[in-house]
């Protein structure tokens, strides 16, 4: 008798069941609204750290642009002492002259001294031209360096991108 009492309450009260049903909504609700909390705590720590990474790789970017205008000055004025160093023996003919000096010695002490002294001029230009090398190299090493760091932000970026994408998915889906 009370069963059948329940089923004639349940079914002349319309208001009953379907206050049932929207209890089961609104738990769903709050259930999809807690994953979503949830999931944006996840998305704002990603984020976050990613802001991070790009705001170090930013720094590292900037060091190694700093690094590369300081190198490319050097090859510059290394290329340029080297030029002028070229032109000066174009115009003076310093090989003549170079010459001149070893067959101009009076004696054997001065031919030794003057085919040190051509040795050494020598040996200058030579060490110049590989030091030039060298700052090429560097200057070539930090460009290449550079770009790589800012390959490295740009996929940074694009992740930070990719974090709010799936920040504003989530929060349509939680609509």
């Amino acid at each position: 008798m009370a069963v059948i009492t329940a089923l004639v309450l349940v079914c002349s009260c319309p208001g009953f069941a379907t206050g049932t049903a929207w209890a089961d909504e609104v738990d769903d609700a709050q259930a999809v609204l807690a994953d979503a909390e949830a999931r944006m705590q996840e998305l704002s720590a990603e984020y976050e750290w990613l802001q991070g990474q790009v705001d170090e790789l930013q720094a590292q970017v900037d060091q190694a642009a700093a690094d590369a205008l300081e190198a490319q000055a050097e090859v510059l004025a290394g290329r340029a002492a080297l030029g002028a160093t070229a032109a000066s023996e174009y115009r003076g003919g310093s090989s003549v002259s170079l010459l001149s000096v070893v067959l101009e010695s009076s004696n054997l002490n001065d031919l030794l001294r003057n085919v040190e002294y051509v040795g050494q001029i020598m040996q200058y230009q030579a060490d110049e031209v590989q030091a030039q090398k060298e700052r090429k190299e560097r200057l070539d090493a930090i460009a290449a360096d550079l770009n790589d760091k800012k390959a490295a932000q740009e996929r940074a970026l694009a992740d930070l991108e990719q974090k709010k994408a799936e920040a504003s998915e989530v929060v349509a889906a939680a609509s």
